[in-house]
């Protein structure tokens, strides 16, 4: 069973030195795209340095991001 799902919003707690190199920095937040195993690829709010449509996913380890707990509201 995998750690996250497609769709969780997730908080960048650990850069490596190529994340760094491409503008990555620790507590950015975004969005699970694709999961496999021990990797995911994240859809960062306000940020284009990587790839994808609009330039805002990364590959991840799973152990690089946090899940956050969404508020729902009544």
């Amino acid at each position: 069973m995998s750690k996250f799902n497609v769709g969780d919003r997730v908080k960048l707690v650990k850069v490596d030195a190529q994340d760094k190199l491409n503008g990555l920095k620790v507590d950015m937040v975004g969005k699970v795209v694709e999961q496999f195993g021990e990797q995911s690829s994240v859809d960062f709010d306000n940020w284009n340095k990587g790839w994808g449509i609009n330039g805002q996913r990364w590959n991840l380890l799973n152990s690089q991001i946090k899940k956050l707990k969404e508020k729902v509201n009544e």
